[in-house]
């Protein structure tokens, strides 16, 4: 017994050793920063401190669009997998918060690993503030999209609203708390590891730099790449078929959001040299790991398209990804392909978490240990670049952010034509499975799925419960099957059964609301309610009276009987619809004349009534 004891501790006091020990991790996130229009090379700190670690010059999105990327580099898996396809529909959604929000890499290391957990910045585009995430020790969630003042968070548990003080931009915000939850983690939390995630709004809109970057990049012209108005592409995608080359005042555009992005940056810059102070000075650079990156790119001209994201080319899909810690190759760059996918799978490794099998991603920490060998080193503007002829990825999907109905319609008739190879029973199986027809009858559900007498499972509607107890009251009381009583207690219960019903769902009303259920339709089969639609009493348009019929009379009539004749038999007058009808007519083949069609081209049809004055060459 004593023996038992004493090995049980020896493991315990084991394990907590082993946590202890699993490095820290801290995951810096912009939003909208490009990899294709030099964002990075106005940022010395961030690039000097990250070349004592390793950069992926092929990271990619697979949907350029905020709310789905940062879905799935929360959960590791596809936007067809968690269904956040816009910045809208289920961006932090019912489905989201009931099912994909509860397995993120936090909610995992937390549980799983015991590590001390940090979100500050911005969440996702449609979260408003109500709620605080599974999974985080300590929150401050941005409210819905990116600002840099005059903004609210919600601050572990409640709102706090920020100004347009010099003290309240929001990336130096984000910079204080992060640091101090690093500095309390490590002060106070008994060597257990942290997660510390600093996602930042820059350089997304509205572009609000500091105070004092906004005299910086006046003549930044990065942007300008071989792409930048390349326009129009007749072999391209048909949106650039369309797109035309920028006007001066497009190209200025262009110029004065790449200065003012640029100078969002700097600030994030600060951030990144003061977080890596801070772990220099806490004595645990060594073993933390720091991750910076972005959701996805961006353009400012390329092809014509004169802002934005979501498309799928190199400036949207490509993004900055640096990584340095224990283990990881210093001054080297990684030609391997990543997904923003990769990012959960990569975090779950480093705290000793082994990757769920929903996950759509894989870790990165392997590629480091195949590239410590000399020979996979070959040497790119001085730095070891790691290339391998067989990579671990050859292929990734780029999801667009919404379905399309010619893709719905494409998936509804494969699934369809899948079901076609099953049996009637297997088929019947496959619809009982379906959320709507599962559970038992309520006021809001139409059907149900029920076995019949031979055991199979079929498909039948749901009694509405209005319906019957009108039934019953109007039945039962015209043939007197039961009294006055029993009418009173049929109200109170069906009036009672409508309120509770949106109250509560507990297991006891449920088992409480089917007895009411069992007893409604034992009363409906005795009272023989006929839920069948009562026929119309109303004459058909082709039904012929009979003349003869009691209380009926006819009338003969003739032209002679109307005053004033039918309009349809007066032939001079034309109604005004008519004569614009014609007119348009007329018009049509000369607007569509080959000339018409022209880009820019606005055709005008003019005769000499139209001048106020005759034209010259008519005088004579």
């Amino acid at each position: 017994m004593m023996f038992g004891i004493i090995a049980y501790v020896v493991i315990f006091l084991l394990l907590q050793q082993v946590l202890a020990n699993r490095p820290n991790i801290v995951l810096i996130v912009t939003d909208d920063q490009d990899a294709e229009l030099g964002s990075m090379k106005t940022m010395h700190r961030t690039r000097q401190i990250m070349k004592e670690g390793s950069e992926f010059s092929h990271a990619y999105v697979s949907t350029p669009m905020c709310c789905p990327s940062r879905s799935s580099f929360l959960t590791g898996m596809y936007v067809h997998n968690h269904n956040v396809y816009t910045n809208n529909d289920n961006c932090t959604g019912t489905e989201w918060r009931q099912i994909h929000e509860k397995k993120t890499f936090a909610t995992y290391l937390q549980d799983v690993a015991n590590y001390r957990t940090s979100y500050i910045g911005k969440y996702l585009n449609k979260y408003l503030g109500n709620y605080t995430p599974p999974g985080w020790d300590n929150w401050m969630g941005l409210y819905k999209n990116s600002k840099f003042y005059n903004y609210k968070v919600r601050r572990n548990g409640s709102l706090v609203h920020y100004g347009s003080e010099e003290s309240d931009y929001f990336t130096d915000v984000i910079k204080r708390e992060t640091i101090s939850f690093i500095k309390d983690s490590v002060r106070n939390s008994n060597k257990q590891p942290f997660l510390a995630v600093a996602a930042v709004p820059a350089p997304h809109g509205p572009e609000d730099a500091a105070e004092r970057h906004r005299h910086m990049f006046a003549n930044n012209t990065d942007h300008h790449t071989a792409a930048w108005n390349y326009a129009p592409n007749p072999d391209k995608q048909w949106i650039l078929q369309y797109v035309g080359k920028m006007k001066p005042i497009q190209k200025s555009f262009t110029n004065t959001l790449q200065r003012k992005r640029l100078q969002t940056l700097q600030s994030v810059d600060e951030l990144v040299k003061e977080i890596y102070d801070t772990l220099v000075q806490l004595n645990i650079l060594d073993e933390t790991y720091i991750i910076y990156t972005s959701d996805h790119g961006y353009h400012l001209g390329q092809f014509g398209l004169l802002k934005g994201k979501a498309m799928p080319y190199e400036f949207d899909i490509r993004v900055p990804f640096y990584i340095r810690g224990p283990g990881v190759p210093t001054n080297s760059i990684f030609e391997d392909i990543i997904v923003n996918e990769d990012i959960a799978p990569t975090l779950l490794d480093i705290g000793g978490v082994e990757t769920p099998s929903g996950m759509d991603g894989r870790s990165i920490l392997h590629l480091f240990a195949k590239a410590k060998a000399k020979a996979n080193y070959i040497k790119k503007d001085g730095r070891n670049a790691v290339k391998r002829k067989n990579g671990w990825r050859h292929t990734i999907l780029i999801e667009r952010g919404k379905l399309t109905d010619k893709n719905r319609g494409l998936r509804d008739k494969l699934e369809a034509k899948k079901n076609l190879y099953l049996s009637k029973k297997e088929r019947k199986k496959v619809v009982c499975k379906r959320l709507e027809y599962n559970g038992p009858c309520t006021t809001n559900r139409g059907f149900r799925c029920v076995k019949d007498q031979f055991g199979e499972l079929t498909v039948e509607r749901c009694p509405n419960f209005s319906e019957i107890s009108n039934c019953l009251l109007r039945k039962c009381k015209k043939h007197k099957l039961i009294n006055k009583r029993l009418l009173r207690i049929i109200r109170t219960n069906v009036r009672d059964f409508k309120r509770i019903v949106n109250e509560t769902n507990s297991q006891a009303f449920k088992e409480n609301q089917e007895k009411f259920q069992k007893k409604l339709m034992a009363m409906a089969k005795t009272c023989n309610c006929n839920r069948k639609r009562r026929k119309t009493r109303s004459i058909r348009p082709k039904r012929r009276i009979e003349c003869d019929e009691k209380g009926m009379k006819c009338f003969e009539h003739d032209r002679e009987h109307w005053k004033t004749e039918p309009l349809w038999k007066i032939r001079t007058r034309r109604s005004s619809r008519i004569r614009q009808h014609r007119k348009r007519k007329r018009k049509l083949p000369r607007r569509q004349h080959p000339s018409c069609t022209v880009t820019g081209v606005e055709c005008h049809y003019m005769d000499n009534k139209h001048w106020t004055t005759a034209p010259f060459w008519n005088r004579n």
